[in-house]
This record gives structure tokens, C-alpha cells and sequence, in this order.
């Protein structure tokens, strides 16, 4: 008898990571028509990449507390290795604001196509110029 190997194919069990972002961590000087963008370790299901899971955060200097910009849009590329976080899609004339502080956020609701999560939420920031 011979053992039964089944398909040969196994399963991914890995959880993605973050293989890169842009702006990159603590970049300052970034102009101020950027979009967020975060590279993922192998291929993501686009229906968990949204702006519940991919967050954007302006830094509210009176209040000394991170506010959320609400009118963000989440895109991914084809296949989607990588998602952008647009954040004013309805007004594509406007800008982040000047010599801010900016937190993007994706959390571990993002999953590769077998469905695993990040292990963890994954943020960084960066720094807006003046132009």
C-alpha cells in the first residue's frame, strides 16, 4: 500500500507581515498630496483592506491627541501585495495639512487570501512639509 500524500499543496498558515511603507517611518518633509501606502509580505484579500482596517491620524496639536481623518478611501493593487490609503478621495484638490504630524494604522482585521491576520496592528508616522 501506498501512504495517501493528498495534493501535495500545504496549506498557508503564515500570517502576512508588512514589508514596507511610504512615506517611511518618521519621514519628514513629505508632500502634502501623499498617500499612504503599505506593502504587505505576500498577497492580501482586498475585502479586509477598508478604512476600517487601514486608518488614517492627524495629529491635533490644541488638543494633544490623535484625530482620525474620516474621509479616507482604501485601494489595492492587482494582485493586492499593497494598499493605499487615500485621504480625501471626494476632493482630489485637497491636501494634507502643512508641517503636520500624520499616524497611518493597518490593523490585524487586514488578511492574506488563506485568511490569516497580521499578528499585530502596524503603525507608523510622518511629518508633512509645506508644500
Amino acid at each position: 500500500d501506498q501512504p495517501d500524500w493528498g495534493s501535495g499543496l500545504l496549506a498557508d498558515q503564515l500570517p502576512p507581515t508588512i514589508s514596507g511603507v511610504t512615506p517611511t517611518s518618521g519621514q519628514a518633509g513629505v508632500a502634502r498630496n501623499t498617500s499612504p501606502t503599505i506593502a504587505f509580505s505576500e498577497e492580501m484579500n482586498p475585502d479586509t483592506l477598508s478604512a476600517s482596517t487601514a486608518k488614517l491620524y492627524k495629529w491635533n496639536s490644541k488638543r494633544k491627541k490623535w484625530q482620525r481623518v474620516t474621509d479616507v478611501a482604501v485601494g489595492c493593487d492587482n494582485p493586492c501585495q499593497a494598499a493605499t490609503l487615500n485621504p480625501y478621495p471626494s476632493d482630489p484638490a485637497r491636501l494634507l495639512a502643512a508641517n503636520n504630524k500624520y499616524k497611518a494604522v493597518v490593523t490585524t482585521g487586514a488578511k492574506d487570501k488563506a485568511g490569516n491576520a497580521l499578528t499585530k496592528d502596524y503603525s507608523w508616522t510622518f511629518r508633512t512639509g509645506s508644500s
